[in-house]
């Protein structure tokens, strides 16, 4: 019958020695998974069959004693490749990298690649709760959504966006836009293929106006509610 060798945990900071044997029983198997050196693996007199060490010297890693050998149990799980590092305009995670967590170069926020269409911001004469941020644009998203049932404004188009598999799309708020703006429209070559256009954010101003930028000037706009500007979705990674 062929046995399967569990790993029940990994005693760290334990030597083992000749009264001290941390372990456990499974059916036929005995697990033992204590630190040690490889001298004090070999130092074991009479190892018991399917004793389970884990070496800390040389070829790390855990070994059974087959009854007449040690062997080595290659790690079944390896650890995930490091997520990559990006810079702006790296096209990743299903759009265009227009922001850099300058404390960790492998976390930022993407815009998706062309534009989500044309749409009214939503709600003209409603002033929403919660959705006045310059900085979060997905949680303006969520508030413009629990507070205007509107269907295809323009947080609406970017909420329900899933380019690239990806269902965690937003409206950018007013700071978001500046910088897709700044990054990437402006730059030289610009990139992005954006219109010279207005932009919709999801920075509200009143309960008739909220804020979008143009991307012909850079310039801060502050519009009517009920207009069909240009909408861009975003997501951070």
């Amino acid at each position: 019958m062929k046995k399967a060798i569990i790993i029940v945990s990994i005693l760290l900071g334990y030597l083992l020695n000749s009264t001290a044997q941390q372990g456990v029983q499974i059916g036929e198997v005995f697990v033992l998974a204590t630190e040690m050196t490889e001298a004090q693996r070999n130092a074991i007199a009479s190892p018991a069959t399917d004793l389970l060490i884990y070496q800390t010297d040389g070829t790390m890693g855990l070994y059974y004693y087959s009854g007449t050998v040690w062997i080595f149990l290659p790690n079944p799980c390896p650890p995930p490749p490091p997520a990559p590092t990006v810079a702006i305009g790296d096209t990743i995670y299903g759009g265009i990298v227009f922001w850099v967590d300058p404390t960790d170069n492998t976390k930022g926020k993407v815009c998706a690649m062309t534009d989500q269409g044309t749409a009214i911001w939503g709600c003209y004469g409603t002033e929403l709760q919660g959705a006045e941020s310059y900085i979060t644009g997905n949680v303006n998203t969520l508030d413009i959504l629990a507070g205007c049932s509107t269907p295809g404004i323009a947080a609406d188009l970017c909420a329900s966006y899933t380019g690239a598999g990806f269902d965690d799309w937003y409206l950018p708020s007013k700071d978001e836009l500046n910088l897709m703006y700044t990054n990437l429209h402006d730059a030289s070559p610009s990139l992005g293929g954006f219109a010279n256009d207005t932009y919709w954010s999801s920075t509200e101003n009143t309960n008739n106006r909220s804020t979008g930028t143009g991307f012909s000037s850079g310039f801060y706009y502050n519009g009517n509610k009920y207009l069909a500007l240009y909408v861009r979705a975003v997501r951070a990674f």
